[in-house]
């Protein structure tokens, strides 16, 4: 299975190696299902508002033809108190171009370059250093 290169911005290849592994892991029962939308959930599963841990993420890629499109990549964190709640906190939207964060809002995603590498380098060595439980989902 492939994973359609992001065309505005040049992304790690260990990134799309990192997604395509999760996918071929599961070939069979995606090539074999209609679903037209992944859903790949990585969870730290000691993470928690009192403790801290890693941010959960979420990758959702949508079919496109026989291959697959990144559609977003979005970052949680505990946010609020006394009774925080699960929130976005960075949402990478390949498919509108867009970066939202909870501080600076939103702004184009090739004006977020610097932040976007930096993410993904951290994130595939947080994957390689397996502090994620990973789920995939089919829709």
């Amino acid at each position: 299975m492939t994973i359609i290169p992001y065309p505005h911005l040049t992304l790690p290849p260990c990134f799309y190696q990192l997604l395509g592994s999760y996918l071929n892991q599961r070939v069979e029962d995606i090539e074999d299902s209609e679903t037209d939308m992944i859903t790949l959930h990585f969870r730290d599963p000691d993470y928690s508002a009192e403790d801290g841990g890693f941010h959960p993420v979420e990758i959702g890629l949508e079919r496109e033809g026989k291959d697959w499109q990144l559609c977003y990549l979005t970052d949680f964190a505990w946010s609020g108190g006394p009774f925080p709640e699960l929130e976005k906190d960075i949402d990478f939207c390949f498919s509108d171009d867009r970066l939202y964060h909870s501080f600076i809002g939103s702004c184009h995603l090739t004006q977020a370059n610097e932040l976007l590498q930096t993410y993904l380098q951290n994130f595939i060595s947080y994957v390689q250093n397996e502090v994620f439980k990973v789920e995939l989902k089919l829709h």
